[in-house]
């Protein structure tokens, strides 16, 4: 209603015309900037596990390495959630171990670009801890990654298992239970999610 006052009014104060037109602007972006998130973002949730993973990312900066050529720098979010498990499955405490990273640069219509850059470190954490999530619990960490492309994918696993209540979280370098039960690790598919610079428009080919 705000955006339909702004641009249609002819008979309201000029100062208040302007509110409403700066009001319909800050909505219009608010949109937009809700458009990108989604975009950016994937959500994967494995039910037998009771655990779920929430990645998104952003475009913090370029530097151009040469006359031609620029890299982009993305940070990205993963929080990770051991759920109440109220259908039944999941809801035992687990404990994060490490992650495979597969990161592929796109041309601007998705088109595959090389091959994709590989992160194998399913014994190392994320960011130096392997935290212990209870019922109820959630781990977030932030890190970054690279591109020469202005655009591209990023999605893999995270390494896990099934730990008893009493396990503290570690930290790299710990002796880790967890590495000698085999049969209670497992892995969580983590969806791929959008790298992309932000001034950057949308594919028209993608999805909400």
């Amino acid at each position: 209603s705000a955006i339909r006052v702004a641009f249609s009014a002819s008979n309201l104060d000029p100062e208040l015309i302007v509110g409403y037109q700066r009001l319909a602007i800050h909505a219009i972006r608010s949109l937009q900037d809700q458009e990108l998130m989604q975009y950016r973002t994937s959500i994967s949730t494995n039910d037998q596990h009771g655990v779920r993973v929430v990645a998104t990312s952003r475009c913090i900066g370029t530097a151009s390495t040469s006359e031609t050529e620029s890299k982009h720098q993305f940070a990205y979010r993963i929080r990770i959630e051991n759920l109440e498990g109220d259908n039944g499955n999941g809801g035992g405490s687990v404990q994060l171990l490490g992650r495979t990273w597969r990161i592929q640069e796109e041309t601007l219509d998705g088109q595959v670009l090389g091959e994709p850059v590989l992160v194998n470190a399913p014994t190392t954490g994320v960011v130096g801890y392997l935290p212990v999530l209870h019922k109820g619990q959630a781990f977030e960490y932030m890190s970054g990654c690279e591109l020469t492309t202005p655009n591209g994918t990023m999605g893999g696993f995270l390494h896990m298992a099934q730990v008893d209540p009493s396990t503290n979280s570690a930290i790299v370098g710990d002796s880790v239970e967890a590495f000698h039960h085999t049969d209670k690790q497992f892995e969580i598919v983590v969806q791929p999610f959008q790298l992309m610079v932000t001034d950057l428009p949308l594919p028209t080919n993608h999805k909400q």
